[in-house]
């Protein structure tokens, strides 16, 4: 059995006992209805230059006077040669929902791409006429 969990982990493993479900536990997880295809939420995976280029609002500015209470509840100021991969999963509407940090630049670098990354909108992705959630990897300085 193998799985892509979010956060690129992929995950293998064996399966060494199956247990019959019981006929109440059956009925949970019976499908009752079918979702329509433009309606069945897919993820797709996206380039990082792609990503970047359907940047709506861009990455916070914790250096910014207007972000000083921000940085007071603790987040980094950060030079601009202390960037941080971040990997980034959109909805069907392109904000950002969920962020975890690639690589480190320390856990204050960390704290603050991801409060970054969790600020962007990107354009929606639309591909045969339905939306799709995104997941992709972006740096952040």
């Amino acid at each position: 059995m193998v799985d892509k969990l979010p956060g690129n982990l992929l995950l293998r493993g064996h399966i060494l006992l199956l247990t019959p479900l019981s006929q109440w536990d059956y009925k949970l997880l019976k499908a009752t209805e079918f979702t329509l295809p433009g309606k069945l939420m897919q993820t797709q995976s996206v380039s990082p230059a792609s990503a970047e280029s359907w940047m709506q609002i861009p990455p916070v500015d914790f250096r910014a006077k207007s972000h000083t209470a921000l940085l007071a509840k603790g987040a980094p100021k950060l030079s601009s040669d202390s960037p941080v991969a971040v990997y980034i999963r959109t909805d069907r509407t392109g904000k950002v929902r969920e962020a975890y940090a690639e690589n480190s630049g320390g856990k204050g670098a960390q704290y603050a791409a991801v409060a970054r990354a969790m600020a962007l909108h990107l354009k929606p992705l639309v591909i045969d006429g339905a939306p799709r959630q995104m997941e992709t990897t972006i740096v952040v300085p």
